[in-house]
């Protein structure tokens, strides 16, 4: 199928199976995790088990509400492989400032000081620039 219309169209009508592999034992950072499709993308990844799962915020309060709602759609084992109701993912939520290079500097030195890898990442944050 080399037309790029007619791709879209079939995907639209016959999109992939979800994914139902496991990520345990993988650390996975997702930014801009509080909302949107970010927040969803990290609670598919807590209900495919991934071992550590670092959010993103730009506030304390922010990451706390974020983290306690991955938790709990984890704990309700709403995304196949949900063999246990208990939550398996650990969550941990990073203040990242993007607004400012010495806010990213700050955040990358404070995910080197918490974890020793990364598995992969989803980069959805953004930053909003007044004029």
């Amino acid at each position: 199928m080399s037309n790029p219309l007619a791709k879209m169209v079939s995907q639209k009508w016959h999109p992939p199976a979800p994914t139902t592999e496991s990520f345990a034992g993988k650390t996975i950072l997702a930014t801009g995790a509080t909302a949107g499709l970010g927040l969803e993308a990290a609670k598919k990844l807590a209900g495919l088990r991934v071992s550590k799962l670092i959010i993103t915020a730009r506030s304390h309060s922010k990451g706390q509400r974020a983290q306690q709602e991955i938790e709990t759609f984890s704990r309700a084992g709403s995304t196949p492989p949900a063999e246990t109701h208990a939550p398996t993912t650990e969550v941990i939520p990073l203040i990242l400032d993007m607004s400012t290079f010495a806010g990213v500097q700050k955040f990358a030195q404070t995910l080197k000081e918490t974890v020793s890898r990364l598995d992969g990442a989803i980069l959805n944050a953004g930053t909003l620039q007044s004029q």
